[in-house]
């Protein structure tokens, strides 16, 4: 049960990375594996009620969906199955193991169900139930491949009940199925046997099967406009307001002061410079009052901050010394005012314009699990975008990631990128 378990989550993995005619027959199979699955709980409670358990008819039932998922397997070679596979044969191999279990002769795995064409291990095995595969009655193979002659060779037996053949190296022709007939003696009657024959083939991969697309982009040098204000912003404080102290967002000036949304994006706007002039006045009176002050206090690429202050005098007689005879005023009082007048220039983005502009682009084919390392980028690179492909036969897969000068590295199902000393640096799957 932990085994078919096993195969139906490799199934369920498989079903998201593939096409979707694919993945619905992907369902039907892990339909068939859960059918099984609760066919194993059944006998469970039948057990433990000391219910009589039709042995054959479970294991029958099991190794049929096996074969199943094995014959559906065998009719791609899509990547998407190598894990499926890989846990059918595990599977075989479990059951190989339980004792008295006499069923029909199956055949229910091939492994591996890809090769590579510079393969050095050309091993292939297919694993089954064969109970009357012996030395008297050895298992055979045809195998052969698109424009080769067909070739005949014995089947040894092997660990987890599976029989093994190397296959020829010139038989590895990329993006070509090789096709085995698979010949099992069966005994018939008495001492007589005749010959099943199944059927499975092995996929021969396509080598460089990535292509990836590298695009360097740089910022667009006519993405930001400079601009200086015509006009100023004037901020005042008199006796309606003695005090003014404020600021205002780059954003706020640019919409008052420059007000061209056709143009420019106002909420990108920043500060470059500030230019500014003040006014200020004295006391109306001589004495107990103060004149008028204005400042810039501070300002940063998105803040402008000022401060005005103008206070009131009352009527009042002021006397000041200096003078053999002290000068005397009388001071009707009165009140000041303070200006501070701005006229920043800004930093703001164009409408309609790309972010980034193509610095320069290339193509590279690479292999799966390979290693490639570019030239050193140029200076004004601000991103690169990797946009790898996989084919292979029938099967595309298509992935994308970025990487930049803020976050160097980026990472896809197909490949990871990185930005290392300046260079690009690519890793496939």
């Amino acid at each position: 049960m932990i085994g078919l378990q096993q195969l139906k989550q490799s199934i369920e993995t498989s079903i998201t990375t593939v096409d979707a005619e694919t993945a619905q027959k992907l369902n039907q199979l892990g339909l068939l594996g859960d059918s099984a699955i609760r066919q194993i709980h059944g006998v469970i409670d039948d057990v433990s009620n000391k219910v009589t358990v039709n042995e054959v008819k479970l294991f029958t039932d099991i190794f049929t969906v096996m074969s199943t998922v094995n014959s559906e397997l065998d009719k791609k070679g899509y990547l998407a199955y190598v894990g499926i596979n890989s846990t059918l044969a595990n599977l075989a191999t479990i059951l190989h193991g339980i004792p008295f279990v006499d069923i029909p002769t199956f055949m229910y795995a091939t492994y591996p169900l890809r090769l590579s064409p510079h393969a050095s291990d050309r091993t292939v095995l297919f694993y089954g139930y064969f109970p009357d595969v012996d030395d008297a009655h050895p298992a055979t193979v045809k195998y052969a491949a698109a424009g080769l002659p067909v070739q005949i060779a014995p089947l040894k037996r092997y660990i987890g009940g599976s029989l093994v053949i190397q296959v020829e190296p010139q038989y590895l022709r990329e993006e070509q199925f090789i096709e085995f007939s698979i010949l099992i003696p069966e005994k018939w009657w008495h001492f007589f046997h005749k010959t099943r024959t199944f059927n499975a083939r092995v996929y021969v991969e396509k080598l460089n099967a990535l292509s990836i697309k590298i695009d360097t982009f740089q910022e667009n040098p006519n993405l930001w406009a400079s601009l200086p204000s015509a006009s100023e912003h004037h901020e005042r404080a008199d006796s309606s307001r003695t005090s003014n102290v404020g600021s205002a967002s780059a954003q706020q000036l640019f919409s008052t002061l420059i007000n061209n949304s056709t143009d420019y994006v106002a909420s990108t706007a920043t500060f470059t410079a500030m230019p500014n002039r003040v006014e200020a006045v004295d006391s109306p009176c001589w004495c107990n009052c103060n004149g008028s002050s204005a400042s810039l206090r501070s300002w940063d690429a998105n803040t402008v901050d000022w401060q005005l202050l103008a206070p009131t005098c009352g009527p009042q007689v002021c006397t000041r010394g200096g003078h053999l005879i002290p000068e005397t005023q009388v001071c009707g009082g009165g009140g000041t005012h303070a200006d501070i007048y701005l006229k920043p220039s800004f930093r703001v983005k164009r409408q309609n314009q790309p972010s980034d502009v193509l610095l320069n682009s290339q193509s590279i084919m690479m292999k799966r699990r390979d290693v490639w390392q570019g030239q050193a980028l140029p200076v004004q690179w601000d991103n690169i975008s990797l946009v790898g492909v996989f084919t292979d036969g029938d099967e595309t897969h298509t992935c994308h990631t970025k990487v930049s000068k803020q976050v160097p590295k980026g990472t896809c199902e197909l490949l990871d990128g990185a930005v290392e000393n300046n260079v690009l640096i690519i890793q496939t799957r």
